[in-house]
Order: C-alpha cells, then sequence, then structure tokens
C-alpha cells in the first residue's frame, strides 16, 4: 500500500509539470524599426515564457534583413553583435513573473546605397 500511496503524488505532479511546461513554438523574425538613410534595422520576436519556448530561425532573420536592405538600395545586410533578450511585461501579482520576454537582432545594411 505504501507505494501506491507515493506512485500517485509523483504521476500527478509529472501530469501537471506537462501541463505547465513551456512548449517549443517557432517564431517569426519581424521588423520593428530601422532607417534607410543609416542603413541599421532591429528584427524581433516575442513570446511568453510562462508558456512558450521560441524556436529562433537566425537564417530567416538574415533573410529578412537582407530583403529589407535591398528594398532600401543596399546590397545587403550583417549582422551587429549579438541576440539581445530582455523581459518587456511583468504580472501584476507578487511574483512578478515574465509574461512577455523580447529577442532582438540587429543589422547593417552592406555596401553604399545604389544610384536610383
Amino acid at each position: 500500500m505504501k507505494a501506491g500511496k507515493t506512485v500517485l503524488p509523483v504521476l500527478a505532479a509529472f501530469l501537471l509539470w506537462g501541463c505547465t511546461a513551456a512548449r517549443p513554438v517557432h517564431m517569426d523574425w519581424m521588423f520593428v524599426d530601422g532607417s534607410r538613410d543609416t542603413g541599421a534595422l532591429r528584427l524581433a520576436i516575442m513570446w511568453n515564457p510562462q508558456h512558450d519556448r521560441p524556436e529562433m530561425d537566425i537564417m530567416q532573420a538574415q533573410l529578412i534583413a537582407g530583403e529589407k536592405c535591398r528594398a532600401w538600395g543596399y546590397r545587403d545586410a550583417v549582422q551587429e553583435g549579438t541576440m539581445e533578450t530582455r523581459c518587456t511585461r511583468k504580472s501584476s501579482g507578487m511574483l512578478g513573473l515574465c509574461i512577455r520576454k523580447e529577442a532582438t537582432l540587429t543589422f547593417r545594411c552592406t555596401s553604399s546605397m545604389q544610384a536610383n
């Protein structure tokens, strides 16, 4: 009987953990700001870390940045620095859990602007 009494709480804990653990979710990068004149731009993804574990595709970010730079008349884009992550929103409870996290990548357009 003792084995049955310890198995149920352990099983319940595993089931509860499985329901509350962050699940992997594909996130698409999006343009957030930039300047055609300086050739600098930022891309970001946002998620709720209480529910989601983002799967980030850096190559997708590189492609988006390159497309934006070409639309501005530049040749391509290169990543500057490393990815930055920060909590942008916390819950209002006593724990103040992060409920929105943001990751950003900065890119610089390469080559001078093409003549129009």
